[in-house]
């Protein structure tokens, strides 16, 4: 029984894709070449490995004893690359990073192009998702690594911290509380209406830790509305619907524009992390050569604007215009995995 590679790909592109047409349009083929290639696999394996009977396709019990060997072959051509690629010091092939919403949306992308230009070769895909989602896609090998804001129990995934974000709150810019002389404290801000992330995003969970802190009731805060991304919820803030707490990251061009403010909180700065979470296997060339890029360059993402708090202190050592957007730098590798 000899097998092709390109077959047992095509046979994984599925399973991790969910069907048919969706791995077609992954591997840039036709539906019928896909299904030819599944035919011509399942000839030479001599069984049927796929359960075309209901709406949503399934493993047979044959598919389900192939794919641990499937995964282990692609794993194994891929450290075969990656080892030749190392005889030349090349960075190249393909890398896919899952990514929560504020760095698969403010940090990550601007970052991947400037890893493209440095590394000609390589080319890299993004899918932006929960961190619990994200971190699930990771463990489950169908992405290299994640980068998220929060950290979940998976014993597939190992974590390091990549840098620091900041949440604030935000108003419309003629809301009283954007001109307040002194810090507002968090129970005057329950009394605002807000407008909210779903509950698993970052500036949720940080509002509940912090009412949890301060012994206030969270369930105090008169919600508005729940809305689904930053963009949306600063649209509503700009029209004076209510107040937020997003990231500095998403918040950014609305505050550089002028067409939000930040309202000066006591307790800020409130810092959240960002964690890049890795398969336990070694990582590929490409894996890692994108990994130091990316803690090579990460401060350069960081957002322009300023709290009204820090504005208030001594400027800063580096220019008040924020980080240099300048050439991305090309990190000296160690050919550690991470």
């Amino acid at each position: 029984m000899g097998m092709s590679s390109q077959h047992l790909d095509t046979f994984l592109t599925i399973i991790d894709e969910g069907s048919f047409s969706a791995a077609a349009h992954k591997l840039g083929l036709t539906q019928p070449a896909v299904t030819t290639q599944i035919k011509k696999l399942e000839q030479d394996c001599g069984a049927t490995l796929f359960d075309r009977s209901m709406r949503q396709i399934s493993l047979t019990a044959a598919g389900t004893a192939l794919l641990p060997f499937a995964r282990a072959a692609a794993d194994n051509e891929q450290q075969a690359q990656d080892a030749l690629d190392l005889l030349d010091n090349t960075v190249s092939g393909s890398l896919t990073i899952a990514a929560s919403i504020i760095p698969g949306c403010y940090v990550l992308p601007h970052l991947m192009a400037g890893f493209e230009e440095t590394y000609p070769a390589a080319r890299s895909h993004l899918i932006v998702d929960t961190s619990h989602n994200s971190i699930e896609r990771t463990g489950a090998g169908r992405a290299d690594l994640a980068v998220t804001d929060a950290r979940f129990f998976n014993h597939r995934v190992n974590f390091e911290k990549l840098g620091e974000f900041e949440i604030i709150c935000i108003c419309a810019p003629d809301n009283p509380l954007a001109a307040s002389p002194r810090p507002v404290s968090l129970t005057r801000l329950l009394q605002e209406d807000w407008i909210m992330r779903n509950p698993d995003s970052g500036p949720h969970r940080l509002l509940q830790r912090l009412c949890a802190d301060k012994g206030l009731d969270f369930d105090r805060l008169q919600k508005r509305m729940e809305l689904n991304t930053c963009e949306s919820v600063i649209g509503c803030v700009e029209k004076g619907m209510g107040i937020a707490a997003v990231s500095r990251f998403a918040a950014d061009k609305a505050l550089l524009l002028g067409t939000i403010a930040e309202i000066p909180v006591e307790g800020q700065p409130w810092p959240r992390p960002f964690y890049m979470a890795f398969p336990p296997k070694v990582l590929s060339r490409v894996a890692l050569a994108f990994t130091e890029f990316l803690k090579a360059n990460y401060d350069e993402s960081k957002p322009v604007s300023r709290s009204p708090l820090e504005l208030s202190s001594p400027p800063r050592s580096d220019s008040a215009h924020g980080p240099s957007r300048g050439r991305a730098r090309r990190p000296a590798h160690s050919h550690r995995a991470c």
